[in-house]
């Protein structure tokens, strides 16, 4: 979970990163709103993604010679029990916040409907848009409905409002909000969410028909001091001076614009490509693409044979009875898969054990022993010889 969470995070801030040097300050805000609501869920599912296997990486050619016994998992029972209820811990904890955010939108929610409802002077701009008065609240909109705080409205302010409701950022709020909601231990969410709604200003600033120095003194004479509700849109949303910055980029050149979406988008699709990339290469694959059907080891030990060794006994059983967790591995809390390589040979004894992968020599150690005291197998045959044959098996330590 740990290890998780640090990868995600990792990927949201790179993907951000991205965002951040190649176009927040663009006018790109069709794009850059789809892109900070991809910021804002796409790094938590990317490291549950994989590639399928590449030609030249995959161990699909070789794997059918190399065989891998199933995996022993090793786990202390003290440790299982106290494992369980931390995990049980974690989950309660989590799923807990989850719901307390989820009531914290609904909440807000219920009180811009309850605002509609108990509002006694409604006014139809347009089919679609009702104009709220005396609300308490605002300038800002929500859906369909703009609210100001008394009788009057600035028509550059009206012209915003109405821009951020033809827009639909209201959509884009409620999905990021349930993102929060669902994903909250990830930092960035929280960052992407305000971000998305500064775009919004940008967007619905642009918008407004009007001249932009005059347009700034109306936002400077009236950004402080004003309410607003969670979920809804202020006219006076912060930070001003990057508004005030973005009213004078207007004219700025087509050809600018589309340079900020073309960088932003190659730098993702190679980020992207080469975490999954990273994630598909697993160093188990590369372990078992060096066996090859024709190579024999030094000690003629093959890896394909007409009749493969056999255990005379009920193996995953015989090595979890075993096998005993290092304590000086448990006082260390280390834990991990160790991958041993080990021989049948013409008479059945496991010979020439070696670590092909292990996360700690403890657990190493631990691992060969327990391979070398099997019992004799029943020996592999070729052409009608008992032969020697290479064995693999991953035995996972957990704590």
């Amino acid at each position: 979970m740990v290890t998780y969470w640090l990868q995600a995070t990792c990927y949201g801030v790179a993907f951000y990163g991205i965002y951040y040097f190649c176009s927040r300050n663009a006018i790109s805000y069709t794009w850059n709103r789809f892109y900070l609501l991809s910021v804002a869920l796409f790094p938590a599912l990317l490291p549950l993604l994989k590639l399928p296997v590449l030609p030249g990486l995959s161990p699909i050619v070789y794997q059918q010679y190399v065989v891998y016994l199933s995996q022993i998992d090793v786990t202390p029972e003290s440790a299982v029990i106290i494992g369980m209820s931390i995990k049980l811990l974690a989950i309660t904890v989590y799923s807990t916040v989850v719901l307390l955010l989820f009531a914290r939108l609904l909440l807000a929610y219920w009180h811009i409907r309850n605002l509609v409802k108990m509002s006694v002077h409604k006014q139809s701009i347009t089919d679609s848009v009702t104009l709220l008065q005396h609300t308490g609240f605002g300038p800002g909109s929500f859906g369909k409905y703009i609210f100001i705080p008394d009788a009057d409205i600035h028509p550059d302010i009206l012209q915003h409002e109405l821009a951020h409701i033809r827009l639909k950022h209201s959509y884009d709020i409620l999905l990021v909000q349930i993102v929060k909601a669902i994903f909250w231990i990830f930092p960035i969410t929280y960052v992407v969410a305000n971000e998305l709604k500064t775009i919004h200003e940008f967007e619905a600033d642009s918008a407004v028909d009007a001249d932009p120095d005059a347009y700034s003194k109306l936002l400077l004479s009236e950004v402080f001091g004003v309410k607003h509700i969670q979920i809804a849109h202020s006219f006076f949303n912060h930070p001003i001076k990057r508004r005030l910055t973005m009213l004078q980029k207007k004219t700025i050149s087509r050809s600018k614009v589309l340079g900020a979406i073309f960088r932003s988008s190659l730098s993702t699709i190679l980020l992207t490509t080469s975490i999954l990339y990273l994630q598909s290469c697993s160093r188990e694959q590369k372990v078992a693409a060096v066996s090859n059907p024709h190579d024999v080891s030094a000690q003629e030990a093959y890896n394909e044979v007409d009749v493969m060794p056999k255990p005379n006994c009920d193996l995953p059983k015989y090595l979890g009875e075993n096998i005993k967790y290092p304590k000086l591995a448990k006082e260390q809390k280390v834990e991990g898969r160790v991958i041993v390589k080990f021989v049948v040979d013409k008479e059945g004894n496991i010979t020439t054990p070696s670590v092909v992968k292990s996360p700690n020599p403890l657990l190493s150690e631990e691992a060969v022993r327990v391979v070398m005291s099997m019992p004799r197998w029943e020996p592999g045959v070729k052409d009608g010889k008992n032969v020697p044959v290479n064995f693999y098996i991953p035995i996972s330590f957990k704590l």
